[in-house]
């Protein structure tokens, strides 16, 4: 399974242990920063871009967003 996470800071403690898991468990998984990713949803064409360059929607099974007090105005608008 691969798994991409949106989060703010992939040091923190919380998100070494998601990382942990993955590899654990023989997971693939790669992090963004969330404050650089845009979600456009769209019911035929949903796409995910990250500094304005689109993300390959096969890479990913699962996108988790990560999102922290410091940016959950900008994440839930």
């Amino acid at each position: 399974m691969r798994l991409l996470f949106l989060t703010r800071n992939p040091r923190l403690y919380s998100m070494q242990r998601f990382q942990k898991a993955c590899r654990d468990r023989g997971h693939d998984f790669a992090t963004l920063d969330v404050t650089k990713t845009n979600i456009i949803l769209h019911a035929q064409r949903p796409q995910l871009r990250h500094r304005g360059l689109p993300i390959d929607p096969d890479w990913a099974d699962v996108v988790m967003p990560r999102i922290g007090t410091s940016v959950t105005g900008p994440g839930v608008t």
